[in-house]
Order: C-alpha cells, then sequence, then structure tokens
C-alpha cells in the first residue's frame, strides 16, 4: 500500500518538487478518469492554462505532456478507460 501511494505521488508530482499542489491533483485525477479523450484535454487545458489566455505557452505544455507522458508511462490509454483499468 504504501509503494502505491508512493508511485502515486511521484506521477502526480508533475513539477517533481516533492509536493503535490492544487493543479497537479486536479489534472491527475482528470487524466485517470473515464472521462473521454475530448472531456479530458479540455479540462485540463483549462487547469494548465494559468494565466487565462486561452493559449498555453512552453511551460505550460511542458507541465501537461509531462503529466499525460508520467500517468500513462508511455503507453495509450484507450478511450473510456482509466489507466487503473489499462494495462
Amino acid at each position: 500500500m504504501v509503494n502505491n501511494l508512493l508511485m502515486f505521488f511521484y506521477y502526480l508530482d508533475f513539477n517533481n518538487n516533492g509536493l503535490l499542489d492544487v493543479n497537479e491533483i486536479l489534472i491527475g485525477f482528470i487524466l485517470l478518469s473515464k472521462a473521454s479523450q475530448k472531456e479530458k484535454l479540455e479540462a485540463a487545458f483549462t487547469i494548465c492554462d494559468t494565466d487565462n489566455s486561452m493559449t498555453l505557452d512552453m511551460e505550460e505544455l511542458k507541465n501537461y505532456l509531462r503529466a499525460v507522458m508520467r500517468i500513462s508511462q508511455g503507453k495509450v490509454i484507450p478511450e473510456g478507460k482509466s489507466v487503473f483499468e489499462f494495462e
């Protein structure tokens, strides 16, 4: 259980600062949800667009892509599946 919790923490700590902020937690749960890919993208975009510019700058995009790669571990998660259901 402790190892799973540490792994989950690692997956969510997208900026590698040893702390989870609200956006990291929200993005993590969005990516892990069973929502459609479009819904996940829209929700994550809204959270990643920290300056509310309706665009992502390089740092915002980098944080989002880091989140996606960590959560998926390089695997494509099928539409309608969460990372916990996909092996």
